[in-house]
């Protein structure tokens, strides 16, 4: 996760954060016609989001310790839909429960039928930091996912 090029320390002290995984569909907004229109004007909707762990920073020692993450997941088990939860005024779907199982709308919108696209995030809760340990985080670590989706299907002989 280091970047692995010079850097400047400029933490704090020791840290720890937890890291998570997001897998996502970004797809456009409808077109407008007129009016102020973003640049990239795009509509961001998470599907899962994994607890991938704890990533520690120690500064005397200027190490990480971050275990490598994997994780199978049956995407077929599904529940039945996702509460919300309001920041700031804003109506998020509720990750706390059931973070890891599509709602069975997603499962139909991107398994059955297919043809959108997905994006995968890796991002730390930097609720908890402060704000130049969480700018030191943010300049030089990055992330690397590697996901497969793997179809498995009964095959009958009538």
């Amino acid at each position: 996760m280091p970047n692995y090029q010079a850097f400047d320390d400029t933490s704090l002290g020791n840290f720890s954060t937890r890291v998570y995984v997001t897998i996502l569909n970004i797809y456009p907004k409808r077109y407008i016609e007129s009016g102020t229109q973003a640049i990239f004007p795009v509509t961001i909707e998470p599907l899962l989001v994994i607890d991938a762990g704890i990533l520690t920073w120690t500064k005397n020692i200027l190490t990480y310790d971050f275990r490598n993450f994997n994780i199978n997941l049956n995407l077929k088990d599904t529940i039945s839909g996702r509460a919300l939860a309001t920041l700031s005024g804003v109506d998020y779907p509720d990750f706390t429960t059931s973070p890891t199982k599509l709602t069975v709308d997603q499962y139909k919108s991107f398994i059955i039928d297919g043809n959108r696209p997905i994006a995968v995030s890796i991002s730390f809760d930097g609720t908890g930091l402060s704000a130049s340990d969480s700018a030191f985080l943010a300049a030089n670590f990055y992330g690397q996912a590697s996901i497969a989706f793997n179809y498995y299907a009964l095959l009958a002989n009538f």
